[in-house]
């Protein structure tokens, strides 16, 4: 189903996908999986190992058939959305990241997807041109 929305001076395309149809034909990223398994895995906000009894569905995250479940992902390794470096967990926290991908691939909560990332600094310097950017 398409619905136009006009608002002062743009036109907003808005497409409406009857979200029962979309899960029952393919998997969604749970993005609050790596940053609720981070903040774990760090003891943030108090967090323990032993609250992932029922981590998953129990936890406010969609039903685990239809979710595609990761520690970190190319947006949020690099400090992009989720809570950034403090809760999510990446290959610069060596021993936390093998705990929670070790957990992942235990735990019977949606389809995994590892990241298989090489080593790069956080700050990485790319010249263009003449121009220099800092790369986060």
């Amino acid at each position: 189903m398409t619905v136009q929305h006009n608002s002062d001076d743009f036109t907003v395309l808005w497409f409406v996908v009857n979200l029962n149809i979309m899960l029952r034909h393919c998997r969604v990223t749970e993005f609050k999986y790596g940053m609720n398994l981070g903040d774990v895995v760090r003891k943030n906000f108090g967090q323990k190992l032993s609250y992932l009894s029922n981590f998953g569905e129990g936890w406010g995250m969609m039903a685990g058939l239809s979710a595609l479940v990761f520690v970190d992902n190319h947006d949020n390794q690099r400090g992009h959305g989720a809570g950034g470096f403090s809760r999510i967990l990446t290959f610069f926290e060596s021993n936390m990241y093998k705990i929670a991908n070790a957990f992942q691939l235990a735990w019977p909560y949606g389809h995994v997807r590892l990241m298989s990332s090489y080593f790069w600094p956080r700050d990485i310097q790319v010249s263009v041109w003449g121009f220099s950017f800092l790369c986060l």
